[in-house]
């Protein structure tokens, strides 16, 4: 009886044994991993819950145990490296959602930098049940789910190494009376803290192409609109931004604008930018993310903060001092010599003098309307251009050269064209010369645009920011800047008391200016040699051509002249045909300015020298900028200029837009300019920048360089210190 009974008490100990085991067996998921390979790393799969339920969403994950200094990567893995990647073996039951991947950290590499984790992280995946009609038959009365996934990851510190592995977890599935929730397994608290983005929280954000940065703005989330708090951007595409600056960011009114800096790579146009907006707080552990999709904002991209009024009273400025620029030195000597001579001509004369002075205004007005009309239109159509761009085409400077060539044999006296009113001496003298002034102020502006006049730079670049109509009021003071000398001296000629009285010395004077006109078409030939060489025979052969049919017509009887003007047109035909098969045989190809010292800008080049340089100085230049030769000669590309950059470290670069350039265009813009000369010297972060003024000397640029220097180096420090 007692053998009995011990051997009943054995079995039913025996039988509790087998169910406890089995219960465990039942209640806990069974990790298997095979073939893993993991340096530097521990990993496993791990389950939301021990037992499912069916219809009830669950997750699993890969839970990485990292060690110190290595790091793996975030979706966009940021200048270098690759994310995580599941390939995944499911039962028929089962579907795997989108990844919803954590928060990740910016990770600075040397110059470059990554997203991506470190320390303890769970990469999660949520799974959810199919309809019963979609399971295969197999899978109807499972008691378990086999979840099998082959995943490749990239773990990095300085070197970087490729891992795999193979994962395989069996959870029980709990039917009938279950839970109604599945249990929970042990690991679920590693799901919970899991620091995910906010979705939806941001809708009203826009980004602005700014040339060399995108602006992204948007409103504060409630409750994030403190001062203390810290804005970062992780874009979502690898090829929209630099991910190693710190993007800069302003807060007013609750609005967030970020300044991201431009990938190289980023393409033209685009039409939305998304990533993860980042708010930090004062602890380390107070950060949040928000999901945004920035939309391509209407706004004027590169709108100025200067009130209008300003705008126009610097382009009123720009444009009076563009009088004297050495582009408008001929002109403006002869509009002066017409206005001696009118004003020697008693009160009749002066009445004259002043009607000839609005018309020459006049001329000169429509002229910058036209130019202005003509730079939005093709900018509104997505062309960059720019100040002064007609001068980026060979064929307008070859027909300019040879337009200079004949006001030159006018002026010595070659032959008598009546551009002018006639003679020089007698600008605007006769009665019908109206339209001579008015063709004097079309040839003013013309020669004038390869020149820029301290102030017009902040006024051109606005003007091309700004909606069409604030454009042609800028161009409107601009324009009549120019002609209120003129204007000014025709309703006062006793300014001009100083000057000599009307007599022979102004027929003498005349041929004297003769010589800056034909240097100025020897300019324009040696742009053309910039530009493409091949023109200039071309233009030389038509230079020749035309002085002797000029002087042929003089030569020859009245009823020959139309047949003389006939082959000079056949002729002109013949060589324009052949000047543009030439330039697009030549193509866009930029030749850049550089010696040793000064490097040609590239965008690539730049990027680089930022990479390599504390500071980098730009001249941004033209073949057919006066002013920009004047300060090449007089201070740029002195020894003395070239000792300063270097004793500081500050790496020269030279930006040629002698021909048409959209990348150097976008720069100006961003720098808030649209013409030549501009100089601008850069710190590091591309962010931090200060445009220096269009006239250079020495003491000048040293001032204005040691200046930001200076500012950039307190500014830096304040920041550390905060």
């Amino acid at each position: 009886m007692k053998i009995a009974n011990l051997l009943g008490a054995y079995v039913f100990l025996m039988a509790s044994f087998s169910l406890a085991a089995e219960a465990t067996t039942e209640s806990t998921p069974a990790y298997r991993v095979e073939n893993l390979k993991s340096p530097h790393a521990e990993v496993k799969l791990v389950a939301s819950h021990s037992h499912l339920v069916e219809g009830e969403p669950f997750q699993i994950g890969f839970l990485f145990n990292i060690e110190p200094e290595w790091h793996i990567y975030w979706r966009n893995p940021g200048d270098s490296g690759t994310p995580l990647s599941v390939k995944w073996s499911i039962p028929s039951s089962l579907n795997t959602l989108p990844q919803r991947w954590p928060l990740p950290k910016r990770l600075p590499v040397g110059p470059l930098a990554n997203y991506g984790y470190e320390g303890q992280v769970l990469l999660p995946f949520d799974l959810e049940w199919k309809r019963a009609s979609a399971w295969a038959t197999e899978d109807r009365g499972a008691s378990r789910v086999k979840i099998t996934a082959r995943a490749d990851w990239l773990i990095c510190r300085v070197e970087c190494l490729p891992a795999e592995g193979t994962f395989e977890i069996e959870i029980p599935i709990e039917r009938g009376d279950g839970v109604s929730s599945g249990e929970l397994s042990s690991d679920k608290h590693l799901f919970d803290k899991v620091p995910y983005a906010d979705k939806d929280t941001i809708k009203d954000a826009v980004v602005v192409d700014r040339g060399s940065e995108y602006e992204v703005e948007f409103t504060a989330p409630e409750g994030f609109d403190a001062p203390a708090i810290l804005w970062d951007f992780y874009s979502g595409d690898e090829l929209r931004i630099q991910h190693a600056p710190i993007p800069t960011f302003e807060l007013s009114d609750r609005r967030v604008k970020l300044h991201l800096v431009k990938d190289t790579n980023a393409p033209a146009e685009i039409a939305t930018l998304s990533g993860l907006v980042m708010a930090q707080g004062k602890e380390a552990s107070d950060r949040v993310g928000f999901e945004i999709v920035a939309n391509a904002a209407t706004t004027v991209v590169g709108a100025p903060d200067q009130p209008l009024a300003l705008l126009i009273f610097f382009a009123l400025l720009g444009g009076i001092l563009l009088n004297v620029m050495p582009c408008v030195f001929p002109v403006l000597s002869l509009k002066i010599l017409g206005f001696v001579h009118e004003a020697g001509e008693g009160a009749q004369g002066r009445s004259r003098l002043r009607r000839h002075g609005w018309v020459f205004a006049l001329g000169v007005l429509v002229s910058f309307w036209l130019l202005a009309g003509l730079l939005i239109v093709l900018r509104g159509s997505g062309v960059a251009l720019g100040w002064g761009f007609q001068l980026q085409s060979p064929l307008f400077v070859s027909a300019l050269a040879v337009l200079f060539l004949l006001i030159g044999l006018n002026f010595i006296g070659f032959f008598e064209l009546n551009f002018s009113g006639g003679r020089l001496a007698t600008a605007g003298a006769t009665r019908g010369g109206y339209v001579s002034s008015f063709l004097s102020g079309v040839l003013a502006t013309v020669v004038a645009t390869p020149c820029t006049a301290p102030f017009m730079g902040v006024a051109l670049g606005a003007a091309l920011a700004l909606p069409p109509l604030s454009s042609i009021l800028i161009f409107t003071g601009l324009g009549f800047g120019m002609a209120l000398p003129y204007v000014l001296l025709s309703h006062f000629p006793q300014w001009l008391r100083f000057l000599p009285r009307p007599g022979a010395w102004m027929e003498t004077f005349r041929q004297l200016l003769a010589f800056p006109i034909f240097a100025t078409a020897l300019w324009l030939l040696w742009v053309i040699l910039k530009q493409n060489p091949d023109l200039v025979i071309d233009v030389l052969m038509m230079g020749l051509l035309v002085s002797f049919v000029v002087w042929l017509t003089r030569a020859v009887m009245a009823r020959t002249t139309k047949a003389i003007l006939g082959l000079l047109a056949l002729a002109g035909g013949l060589w324009l045909g052949n000047s543009m098969r030439l330039i697009s045989e030549a193509g866009s190809e930029i030749k850049a300015e550089s010696n040793s010292f000064w490097q040609p800008f590239t965008p690539e080049a730049f990027d680089e020298a930022l990479a390599t340089s504390e500071y980098v100085f730009v001249d941004f230049t033209a073949s057919w900028c006066i002013t920009c030769q004047v300060n090449k000669k007089v201070v740029l590309n002195t020894d003395a200029a070239k000792e300063f950059f270097a004793e500081r470290g500050v790496t020269a670069m030279r930006a040629d837009w002698t021909h048409q350039d959209p990348q150097i265009s976008k720069v100006l813009e961003s720098l808030g300019r649209s013409s030549v000369p501009t100089y601008a010297i850069f710190r590091r972060d591309r962010k931090t920048y200060a445009v220096l003024p269009e006239i250079l000397s020495l003491s000048l640029l040293s001032d204005e360089v040691q200046k930001f220097m200076g500012q950039s180096a307190s500014n830096n420090s304040e920041g550390e210190t905060k």
